[in-house]
């Protein structure tokens, strides 16, 4: 493991002395993380300290990280090669849920009897609360929205 490597480890989690070039475990971790290029170990360390309150980390968790990046970072670049921007559509979706949350409450319910008529939705009866409607009940009424007022 590059010393930079076990820097960066240590700067973001301080608690994992395995990193620690003295220490005892600091070979066999390395092993752990030796098929990873530097950059993938600072984007996994960066990526677990946004969702981890714990001062360390381990060789194992780390690889698990680096994979799971892997991982999404190919979704993504299939997502922008297919033309689906994932960024795009989570934008689109606030979007519609913000309008639906801003709409007179006769409209809204318009909008869902559509919905209901063309088959859209199923007479479950909604949520009053609406931020509680999934992706698609939003997308559904939304779009009946949006053709009813244009």
């Amino acid at each position: 493991m590059r010393t930079e490597t076990a820097a960066v480890i240590l700067e973001h989690f301080g608690g994992s002395t395995w990193a620690k070039p003295d220490s005892k475990r600091h070979a066999e971790a390395a092993k752990v993380l030796d098929e990873f290029r530097h950059e993938d170990i600072v984007q996994a360390c960066k990526t677990m300290r946004l969702t981890l309150s714990r001062s360390s980390v381990k060789p194992e968790e780390l690889a698990g990280e680096i994979k799971r990046n892997t991982k999404r970072a190919k979704v993504h670049a299939q997502a922008w090669k297919d033309g689906v921007n994932p960024e795009e559509i989570e934008r689109e979706r606030r979007q519609a849920r913000n309008a639906v949350l801003l709409a007179p409450r006769e409209v809204i319910a318009a909008a869902v009897a559509k919905c209901r008529k063309i088959g859209a939705l199923d007479g479950t009866p909604l949520s009053p609360k609406i931020e509680e409607w999934s992706a698609f009940t939003v997308g559904m009424v939304y779009a009946a929205i949006e053709e009813a007022h244009g």
